[in-house]
């Protein structure tokens, strides 16, 4: 279940050139270990859209040198910090993700990128 008072307690320590997400619906990705999963293994995706997950002991880290580097920060059990650069079509892409995670399957098998 979304803790409002968390999310609006993350947003009080947002770092220049970040915002909360427009659809407070992706913040359920924070709460969900699978769909973050799937954000992970799917190696597409990961050509699209840079991010990092933190713990929330770790939410010292928000900074703006790493949000620059990133389109999405997910604050473990809290909720979602996207880059000012993140666009609405990677916002929708991280809402699929939240939508879709209960009704599929992580992949056993994940191919690495190797140069």
């Amino acid at each position: 279940m979304m803790n409002f008072d968390k999310i609006n307690e993350l947003e009080k320590k947002l770092p220049t050139n970040s915002r909360m997400p427009s659809n407070p619906q992706t913040h359920y990705l924070a709460l969900s270990d699978h769909a973050i999963q799937l954000l992970s293994s799917k190696n597409d995706i990961q050509n699209y859209i840079t991010f990092i997950v933190l713990q929330p002991e770790q939410k010292h880290l928000l900074t703006n040198k790493l949000i620059k580097s990133v389109h999405c920060i997910i604050v473990k059990e809290v909720g979602v910090i996207l880059s000012s650069a993140c666009s609405q079509k990677t916002e929708n892409i991280l809402e699929h993700f939240v939508k879709w995670a209960p009704y599929t399957k992580v992949c056993e098998k994940m191919e690495l990128y190797q140069r």
